[in-house]
């Protein structure tokens, strides 16, 4: 009883945390390390290669590998420009032996390296194949959170100028998935930012996670709290209206986002060593579990929301989307609680 009554107390405190202090540690976390999303998997020729129009930005783009098959991605770059180059796969595949190769072809540059006779290079270029092997330990890499096998890279200055391309191609009897980082400015668009928990999804499949599994822990979540709503109905102060029926739903989301990251954090964590990343993941459970707390509390009151706290929930729906929180539709929820009119919010309750 002592126990959960100091639970309770620091959880109140919590509550009460200034919207300001929320908002730096948001600016905070936006330094630490991350890399933008992208999937394709049609550039199997010269000719349909991908192009990467921006080569500093890090990007990962998530794609897999059939037996025999090569995939082809094309950039400009000017001699003497940063080139960053990395290849890795899931640790599933990782572990089951599977190890792509990575070769970069450029005007003009001596051939490093054999490229099988499936692999097509064009004319008056050179390639330089980049070693390849898997480590014994995984990557652990927090923001999404995840877990890979990092098999190798190039980190150096472009040789010439013009168009280069890169073709990552699998070694005979093998196939399965695999990522090319490129790039080094770890930085988000508005955009990326709000479909991320949408980009999360296609990753955590890609590692070879089922939908059932990725989805589970925000499902659980949202069950849960629809029963205990129901169980719990009689003991509340006043009947349901619009306005908090629309909080409950949305805090519901926001919070199953955290559970969601703290499940995928336990699974990299054991599949990978533990690092200061990990520090990345629990600030991710940490700020949605709270703004879902905080939503969850004022859905759950009876009271009428003063125009104060109506401000405060559009704080918190908005803060909930820079940390991917809530698959949009939460935050959105959440807004629109925020924004009805004092007659729609009160039906059916008046």
């Amino acid at each position: 009883m002592i126990l959960a009554r100091k639970l309770r107390i620091i959880i109140m405190a919590l509550s009460e945390v200034p919207t300001i202090l929320i908002v730096s540690l948001l600016l905070i976390s936006g330094a630490a390390i991350a890399h933008a999303p992208q999937s394709v998997n049609d550039n199997t020729s010269l000719e349909t290669a991908l192009e990467i129009e921006d080569m500093e930005k890090s990007w990962v783009i998530y794609s897999s590998l059939m037996e025999g098959e090569a995939l082809y991605f094309t950039f400009e770059m000017e001699e003497d420009e940063r080139l960053l180059l990395d290849l890795i796969v899931p640790v599933k595949d990782g572990d089951i032996g599977f190890l792509p190769r990575m070769a970069l072809m450029a005007p003009g540059i001596p051939d490093a390296g054999a490229l099988p006779g499936w692999v097509e290079q064009p004319d008056g270029y050179g390639h330089d194949i980049i070693e390849t092997s898997v480590p014994e330990e995984a990557t652990y890499e927090g923001f999404t959170p995840s877990a890979f096998y990092d098999l190798g890279r190039t980190d150096s200055p472009a040789p010439v100028s013009g168009r280069y391309y890169v073709v990552v191609f699998s070694p005979s009897m093998q196939e399965g998935n695999f990522a090319l980082v490129v790039g080094y400015a770890e930085e988000f668009t508005l955009q990326e930012l709000v479909i991320m928990p949408f980009s999360l999804y296609t990753i955590y499949i890609w590692e070879g996670q089922e939908p059932w599994q990725v989805l589970a822990p925000m499902i659980s979540t949202i069950a849960l709290g629809a029963i205990a709503a129901t169980y719990y109905r009689k003991r509340r102060a006043g009947p349901m209206d619009v306005q908090h029926a629309l909080l409950l739903a949305g805090g519901l989301l926001i919070l199953g986002t955290a559970v969601s990251t703290l499940t995928q954090t336990l699974i990299s964590v054991r599949d990978s060593h533990l690092g200061l990343g990990v520090l990345i993941s629990l600030f991710l459970i940490t700020l949605p579990g709270l703004f879902g707390y905080m939503i969850l509390r004022r859905g759950w009151g009876a009271e009428d929301i003063s125009r104060g706290g109506r401000t405060k929930l559009g704080a918190y729906a908005a803060l909930s989307v820079a940390v991917w929180a809530g698959y949009l539709i939460g935050p959105m929820l959440v807004i629109a609680a925020a924004v009805l009119p004092r007659g729609a919010a009160v039906w059916p309750r008046r």
